[in-house]
């Protein structure tokens, strides 16, 4: 289970998301850009809303519930 508010680091993380269609928050330089579902993932991007983002670019936070 993930708390409101965890960073996801690994690929386990995203994998989970993904499959649960949980939320997730992108910041970038702590400024938040985007939030919704993972549509497809890799070891560099995630797809989220038609947009690709770099995994060391970004920060990725899950939103449970939201």
């Amino acid at each position: 289970m993930y708390t409101f508010g965890q960073q996801l680091l690994k690929n386990r993380h995203f994998y989970d998301h993904f499959r649960q269609e949980m939320p997730v928050q992108i910041y970038r330089h702590g400024i938040p850009v985007d939030i919704g579902l993972i549509t497809a993932y890799d070891h560099q991007f995630i797809e989220m809303n038609h947009i690709l983002y770099h995994r060391q670019r970004h920060t990725f936070v899950s939103r449970p519930g939201y």
